[in-house]
């Protein structure tokens, strides 16, 4: 079903109170984050900074192991308090009171009153709480703050969940059409407009909101953004794809980044056709809504086609990889497996290699000598990219 934005209101608002410094750092970490943390002497600034990157990975056990660290060696670290806030929000269940409490300890210094963070964290929380005054405040207060792109995405659409949940459809409205500006190119430097990340995750933030339930309860897609969606993911995926015609024939890790891209746009697609189909149990569709239809359809098609031949690709380097740890230098069997799967994936020196090692085993092994005449005839200058 496509994603929707809730209407209900969540949880109680909470306690406005200013906040005190606790007089000591919060409850220990866990023993398992505790036993993680590498044994480098660190200042408490720099593990506040490693925190909060920890947070973006998404490793929040680590973080808050270090942001615990960072605050108790200095409480009035102000980038200690940021990391304390991020981490607790970011625990699940979030410890949002707590985390609350850091955070406007943060925004009260002169650091964090000129820093988006602390103010948009802030944000979030209250308006999951439903404490839509404070939000707006908080938002009120990012926004200018910001200059990257993704980063404003982020707080807008805690500005359009607020919107959401109030019932505000004109501001929600006015606030995706926001989100949607944020993807001009023109609008974009080189160094964020050529990253394939950069699309994805303003698609994941436009996507959601794409698709929503309106006062009387009818759903309401919202075809226009899901399209603008599908085009970013297009970007994404040609942006991946010269980053995998760059790449090492065994390089996991953009492809990876590539299949990410088709998958996000597969998804959008098959929103716009369960919408569609949805729609025409019920009445017959539009010549407009039946076009839609069939491009969606069409789209489908190649979207699978493309994951399929990135999926086997990304197989054969995991393939290689587990073939390179078993592989026995001294077993012939071993280094013609190894050798297929590496000329498989497009890693051409590496398999004429596996096949020197088996004549320096074995000097009149047919197969390797006949694989080495052959590479010679045929291996090109350049190794492609399998599946590009």
């Amino acid at each position: 079903m496509p994603i929707v934005i809730a209407l209900a209101l969540l949880a109680p608002t909470l306690a406005q109170q200013s906040p005190q410094p606790p007089a000591t750092a919060p409850a220990t970490a866990p023993a398992t984050a505790a036993a993680t943390q590498p044994e480098v002497q660190r200042s408490p600034r720099e593990e506040a900074e490693l925190a909060l990157r920890l947070v973006e990975q998404g490793d929040v056990v680590r973080a808050l192991a270090f942001a615990q660290s960072a605050y108790s060696r200095d409480q009035r670290l102000p980038l200690a308090m940021l990391a304390m806030g991020v981490a607790l929000d970011a625990q699940r269940p979030a410890r949002g009171y707590e985390a609350t409490l850091h955070l406007q300890r943060y925004t009260q210094t002169p650091e964090g009153a000129n820093d988006w963070r602390g103010h948009a964290r802030l944000a979030g929380i209250y308006v999951r709480s439903g404490n839509y005054t404070l939000a707006r405040l908080a938002l009120d207060k990012a926004e200018p703050l910001i200059s990257d792109p993704v980063a404003r995405a982020l707080v807008l659409s805690d500005r359009a969940r607020m919107y959401a949940m109030t019932q505000d459809f004109k501001g929600l409205d006015e606030t995706v059409k926001a989100i949607a500006s944020l993807g001009d190119p023109t609008r974009l430097g080189p160094d964020i407009r050529d990253e394939p990340r950069t699309w994805i995750a303003l698609v994941k933030i436009l996507y959601p909101l794409a698709g929503r339930r309106t006062v009387a309860g009818s759903e309401r897609v919202e075809h226009g953004y899901l399209d603008l969606c599908f085009q970013w993911c297009l970007r994404a995926a040609g942006l991946a794809a010269r980053k995998v015609q760059r790449a090492k024939p065994d390089d996991l890790a953009v492809r990876l980044e590539w299949r990410e891209c088709w998958l996000t746009a597969e998804s959008v697609r098959r929103t716009q056709l369960e919408s569609l189909e949805a729609v025409a149990k019920t009445q017959t569709l539009s010549e407009e809504e039946q076009g839609l239809h069939n491009v969606v359809m069409r789209d489908l098609s190649v979207i699978l086609r493309q994951l399929a031949e990135i999926d086997r690709n990304v197989r054969l380097i995991q393939s290689v990889e587990f073939a390179r740890k078993a592989a026995n230098p001294n077993n012939v069997n071993d280094l013609h497996h190894l050798a297929e799967i590496e000329w498989e994936i497009g890693d051409f020196p590496a398999a004429q290699e596996a096949y020197r090692r088996i004549l320096r085993l074995d000097p009149r092994d047919a197969r390797a000598i006949q694989a080495l005449q052959r590479s010679a005839a045929t291996a090109p200058s350049t190794q492609p990219t399998p599946g590009g």
